[in-house]
């Protein structure tokens, strides 16, 4: 409604959608992917003295642009699912598969009972 309960007085409330991100940003700003959006807002309320590298900060400074970047998580995935679909390297789980059938091969070998000289052996000896 914009207006306080208890005062009854007009108090700001953001309707743009991108203010709104960053409230939530700086309400959630120990997570990586947010770390541009709190910088943001960060600027934008005057209070830069909270970049930086120190405890008291709530995010780190940014990487120049040009040198090495720090990605967020969530670009790291991206990279990893192009990269797989590119390389197109079996995966852990059909390695994984391929040795479990493997075993389970050398098992059977080893476990059947052959016939030596033309005798077949019983299982109950």
């Amino acid at each position: 409604t914009g207006i306080n309960p208890m005062t009854g007085k007009k108090v700001y409330v953001a309707t743009d959608y991108h203010e709104k991100q960053l409230q939530r940003a700086l309400l959630q700003f120990s997570r990586p992917e947010n770390a541009n959006l709190v910088r943001e807002a960060l600027r934008r309320a005057g209070r830069e003295d909270l970049i930086g590298n120190d405890k008291e900060c709530l995010v780190r400074a940014a990487f120049r642009e040009g040198t090495n970047t720090r990605h967020t998580q969530r670009e790291k995935s991206k990279q990893r699912t192009v990269n797989s679909k590119t390389q197109k390297r079996p995966s852990v789980f059909a390695k994984n598969k391929v040795k479990k059938a493997e075993k389970k091969a050398v098992l059977t070998k080893a476990a059947r009972p052959s016939a030596k000289n033309g005798k077949k052996l019983s299982k109950n000896k």
